[in-house]
């Protein structure tokens, strides 16, 4: 059977090649597992592992709209994020993983890629609220090889600035070629699209620009940022986009080509019939936010709510669309209400219809904005309420629930792989073998291909099952085509290839025979086809054997799954052996060598030297050999024996070197097949030694081994203590460079004593030569360190409503101390006077003053406050004179309207707590109304709530 293994299409196998074809009209098994792990919303995890949805805790990320999960190819979670921070799978915080460039209220505030031909790195891209805000689009990269496997954002690598302005939207396509990306975004104020490059060496920050006949700078016009809102759409395969315009009641929907990065064809589509409008903006509005493909492509899904002001709530509807044909009256022609609720209480923090998302399972999930429970399409292939839509069928446990957003995942990895495969029977007998293929029931043909050319038309068949004489025994590669009538963008018709190996067993290790000897190797002749595993007659299971008795014998072989066998008969005629051993060296010192191979009584010797004894003696290099006869059966054998003199091994004397310089010491001979031995290992003729020992050299020349041995004592490199260090104005520092006994200095001053004196900042040398003459060098750095220097600026008044921050300027300063006696960076003061700073470091101290009068002050709001309880600006209020003030009222809204807080009590102000938690980072309006004299005041204006 084929071996599959997982991968980025075009997927490869071990004998499997799989090529993905973008027309496939269901979902098969192998399903991608990069998508078994959903968090999002309020605390809400949902695992996909088991095929359907199974809530597990661990996650504390509370996510408005939109977040990005990333597992890998085994379903193990990684990391995920919502746009600002990425945790580890753990739920810790990721190193370097916060102040990220998204949004707590961006529809897709991250988008996770991998990194091309990496797999290691990703890419998260992050649009923040609205678009504009911190810039536009960024994106940082996350190497899963730091921190021991948990991950961490490279810091050289985050918060790259890729567009501004831009708008909320962002996904990706596979690119063709099977490794690289297309990451898309929509333009905002105009009519563009944009597709950038990602490859394996990075992004081509200059896109690719396909332009829509809907200019949103037009279409926007007189509702401000909110035309930034809304997700984009990519298809399982990549070759439809649709891009979703919240308060606008349109969809753009394009086809898109993963080879060029073009988008064409974009149609503008109706996401609410005109007749549900009863009002136009700003008496109401069409929330167009978000829409999901079906997993064949054939249906767009859409989410929307609308409202208008004389109703008492907005309603949610979800819509299908047939898609099939690019046309926009037969699409909306086929609008197909799938759901539809008034569930919400108009404009404000909850105006937002929910979110909808494919999984991996093939089915599209729901979920409506503060819902506890999931809703679900079955079968979103079907047209009409065969769907099989269920609402509000999984519920959320645990103090969880739905927000305005699920995470933004890469669609192909919604993609689950096909297969085809073969099988077959027959071949170990052979030659005639049995094909069934077992491919997908929406194929349009297949052809077999069974790599026997010799078998002329009978190579090829187009049936299911087949049956196929092959032509000789061996090893065939049989390959099963599978096409589809249509084909995609990226491929052709050929949507499979599936090769195996089919084997026709063939053995014969020889005929029956006799020997004139007293054993036999078997088999007799090389096996046509070796391999596998043998099974001899004797239990052997080496490739060959060698036999000593007359016999029967067979082999077993088991090959690519057959068994074959084969048997002979064998007939030994003779106990003559010669055997003078293998070819030798011998040293001189050794000889003469005795040659000799006994035989049976009666055995006639012939030695090359001319001799007939039994054995012949050997006292020079050359070739021997020695044939015996008895009876009709003769042997020989020959040996090559070479006399080597012994080697002159001399390594040096004794010595006393300085560790800094090595010594060269051993010795070479003339014989380049001479072997050479250290007792540190080295297997030179020379060697550098730096370190007292005793080092000895063998050499070996064919067996003849000499060795000798020399005693090294290496002196030290002599060193001081010399440190650098900070040096005061008219400081005087004494530098010693004492390094024993009989040494001699050199300073870079000129001074040849070991310890001199100096007063200026600079580096100095000193070159040391002990008695041994062993050199050494050291530096040292005298860094000039001033005295301090503080300033305050210029006089300065001050009201006692709102107290003045005296911060001075600093250089060289270790501490500061205030003339009233305290310390520190700042002092704040509330009343006129002079006040003093001194500043304090190791070389000095140094002063300033300041004269600050006292002035009337009038009111003022501030346009930021950090309610973090750090003691500053935790409270937005009224500052000044506000005692002046003879009618007081200030409210806070959100940016959906809502009223946040309300005082009529000058003094007081919000802390950033709504119904009992912290509000969310962000902007919001405030409305003071006051009165002064009997004059009635109404102030509004914008701050920023920071944490």
């Amino acid at each position: 059977m084929a071996l599959h293994n997982s991968c980025f299409f075009p997927r490869r196998f071990l004998s499997l090649i799989f090529i993905f074809f973008a027309g496939i009209s269901s979902f098969m098994v192998h399903a991608q597992k990069e998508m078994d792990h959903w968090i999002f919303g309020q605390r809400v995890h949902l695992d996909f592992s088991t095929g359907v949805p199974v809530q597990v805790a661990g996650t504390s990320l509370t996510q408005i709209e939109g977040t990005a999960v990333m597992s890998d190819a085994n379903g193990t979670l990684l990391f995920y994020t919502d746009g600002q921070t990425v945790w580890t799978a753990a739920h810790a915080v990721m190193s370097n993983g916060t102040g990220l460039m998204g949004h707590s209220s961006s529809a897709q505030s991250a988008l996770i890629i991998p990194w091309p031909g990496s797999d290691s790195l990703y890419y998260i891209f992050t649009s923040p609220e609205q678009g504009t805000m911190n810039g536009g689009i960024h994106y940082s990269v996350v190497d899963m090889s730091l921190n021991g496997g948990a991950g961490g954002v490279i810091n050289t690598s985050k918060n790259i600035l890729l567009r501004q302005p831009a708008t909320e939207k962002l996904t990706a396509v596979k690119h063709c070629n099977g490794t690289d990306f297309w990451f898309l975004t929509r333009g905002w104020n105009n009519n563009e699209f944009y597709a950038y490059h990602v490859t394996a060496s990075g992004i081509n920050t200059t896109p690719v620009i396909s332009l829509s006949p809907y200019n949103l700078a037009t279409a926007a016009a007189g509702i401000g940022n909110p035309a930034k809102i809304g997700y984009i759409k990519a298809s399982p395969s990549g070759t439809r986009i649709a891009a979703f315009h919240y308060w606008l009641n349109m969809i753009e929907l394009g086809e898109f080509n993963p080879w060029t990065g073009q988008l064409s064809s974009i149609l503008t589509l109706p996401a609410i019939p005109a007749t549900s409008q009863t009002a136009p903006p700003p008496n109401g509005y069409v929330n167009t936010y978000v829409g999901e493909f079906s997993p064949d492509e054939r249906k767009l899904y859409t989410l929307t709510s609308w409202w208008v002001n004389s109703m008492p709530a907005a309603s949610v509807v979800l819509y299908q669309f047939d898609v099939s044909v690019m046309n926009t009256t037969a699409i909306e022609n086929s609008r197909y209400t799938v759901d539809s609720l008034r569930v919400l209480a108009g404009v404000g923090s909850t105006d937002g219809p929910g979110c909808i998302q494919i999984a991996n399972n093939g089915k599209i999930y729901a979920g409506y904005m503060q819902h506890t429970a999931l809703s679900v399409i079955n079968n979103p292939n079907n047209s009409g309420a065969a769907c099989g839509y269920q609402r509000n069928i999984i519920p959320l446990t645990g103090n969880t629930r739905m927000n305005g957003g699920f995470p933004n995942f890469f669609p192909y990895f919604a993609v689950p792989a096909t297969q085809s495969d073969f099988s077959f029977t027959g071949n170990c007998e052979g030659p005639d073998v049995d094909f069934q293929s077992t491919v997908s029931p929406n194929i349009d043909s297949i052809r077999w291909d069974f790599g026997d050319p010799a078998s002329g038309s009978a190579n090829h068949d187009t049936a299911v099952s087949s049956q196929h004489r092959f032509t000789a025994p061996g090893l065939y590669h049989v390959r099963l085509l599978v096409y589809k009538a249509a084909a995609s963008i990226c491929f052709n018709n050929l949507i499979d290839t599936v090769i195996q190996d089919v084997f026709i067993p063939h053995l014969d290790i020889g005929r029956d025979t006799s020997f004139c000897a007293d054993s036999a190797r078997l088999p007799i002749q090389p096996l046509r086809f070796p391999g596998g595993a043998y099974l001899w007659s004797t239990g052997d299971t080496t490739p060959a054997i060698t036999v000593r008795q007359t016999g029967t014998y067979w082999l077993h072989q088991d090959m690519h799954g057959c068994v074959a066998r084969d048997t002979i008969d064998i007939v030994l005629d003779s106990d003559l052996e010669v055997n003078l051993g293998n070819d030798t060296s011998i040293c001189l010192s050794v000889v003469p060598l005795i040659l000799k191979s006994p035989q049976p009584p009666g055995t006639k010797y012939l030695w090359s030297t001319g001799m007939s004894d039994s054995q012949a003696i050997v006292t020079t290099s050359g070739i021997y050999w020695l044939k015996v006869e008895s009876r009709d059966c003769k042997a020989s054998d020959t040996i090559h024996v070479t006399v080597i003199p012994d080697p002159v091994v001399f390594i040096g004397p004794d010595t006393i070197i300085c560790e800094q310089t090595p010594l060269r010491t051993g010795t070479e001979i003339s014989d380049p097949s001479a072997t050479y031995t250290w007792n540190t290992g080295s297997s030179t003729p020379y060697i550098y030694v730096s370190e007292t020992g005793s080092y000895n050299l063998e050499v070996n020349l064919d067996g003849c081994v000499v060795s000798d041995t020399i005693n090294i004592t290496a002196m030290p490199t002599p060193e001081t203590g010399l440190e650098d260090q900070d040096i005061c104005p008219e400081q005087i520092i004494s530098l010693d460079g004492s390094c024993g006994a009989n040494s001699a200095y050199t300073w870079s001053t000129g001074d040849t004593t070991p310890v001199i004196s100096v007063a200026a900042a600079g580096t100095y040398w000193v070159r040391i030569v002990t008695e041994h003459r062993c050199i050494g060098v050291d530096t040292v750095t005298l860094t000039y360190y001033p005295k301090p220097v503080v300033w305050l600026g210029r006089d300065t008044t001050v009201c006692e409503e709102t107290p003045l921050v005296l911060r001075p300027g600093q250089i060289n300063v270790d501490a500061l101390t205030w003339s009233d006696g305290s310390t520190g960076d700042v002092l704040t003061v509330k009343y006129g006077g002079e006040y003093i700073v001194t500043a304090i470091n190791k070389c000095g101290t140094g002063s300033d003053t300041v004269v600050v009068k006292n002035i009337f002050c009038d009111i003022w709001v501030p346009n930021a406050f950090t309610p973090n309880g750090d003691g500053v600006n935790d409270v937005f209020r009224v500052l000044g004179n506000t005692g002046r003030l003879e009618f007081f009222s200030l409210s806070v809204f959100n940016r959906w309207g809502e009223r946040l807080f309300h005082t009529g009590d000058r003094n007081q102000g919000w802390d950033g707590i709504y119904k009992g938690s912290a509000a969310l980072m962000g902007t919001y309006v405030y409305m003071l109304e006051y009165s002064i004299a009997g004059k009635p005041v109404l102030q509004k204006g914008n701050f920023h709530l920071l944490r």
